[in-house]
Formats: C-alpha cells, structure tokens, sequence
C-alpha cells in the first residue's frame, strides 16, 4: 500500500499530464481497496493484489529495456510481460472471483 500512497504523492507534486484526473481516481480506489482489505482481512483481496503485482515485475522490466538496445532482451520482456498479464488477468483473476462467488464460505478459505 505503501508503493500507492508514495505515488499519489508524487502524482501530486509533480507536473500534471494529460492523464492527471484517471491516474488520481486509480491511486485513491487503489489505496481504498487496500485499506479494506486489510482491514477485513479478506484473503482473495490479497490475492487480487499479488496477481496485479506479478504483472508489475515485467512492466518495470519494459521500462528499463526501452532504452536498450538489445532486442533480444526487449523480446523477452515483451513475452514475459504479455503472458503474466494474459494469464493473471485473463485466467487465474475470473477463477478465484468465480470460485469465491460459488462456494461456501466455509470452504473459500481453502481455496486460497
């Protein structure tokens, strides 16, 4: 949650870009669904946050290997960043929502 605040922060104080208003409204509902999570101590919102974060790793990747110029490399994090978020998003993220919507209570807590 930390990572989020620091960059609402940061959002803030710098210059505003064209994607000023977006960016704010998904930093605050991002803290918000954090601080509820916690809070309440839902597991699948830790697993919502975790699967978001995966992806994360190869964005960060992206942005160190658009100023590379070995393609071979950039090939590699285009893939890796496509198939996490492909896989996290598409697949694994509807089935732990489907899951947690389908079975009792009582049993959701084994899921995870």
């Amino acid at each position: 949650m930390g990572h989020h605040v620091y960059d609402l922060l940061m959002q803030q104080l710098s210059e505003h870009k064209s994607d000023y208003y977006e960016m704010t409204l998904h930093h605050i509902v991002t803290i918000v669904s954090y601080f509820a999570t916690i809070a309440n101590n839902q597991r699948l919102g830790y697993t919502l946050f975790f699967l978001h974060d995966i992806a994360d790793i190869f964005a960060t990747m992206g942005r160190v290997a658009s100023s590379m110029t070995n393609k071979a490399f950039v090939n590699f994090v285009i893939v890796n960043l496509l198939s996490s978020w492909l896989w996290t998003r598409l697949y694994v993220l509807p089935f732990y929502i489907w899951k947690s919507i389908v079975t009792q209570k009582h049993e959701c807590v084994y899921l995870l």
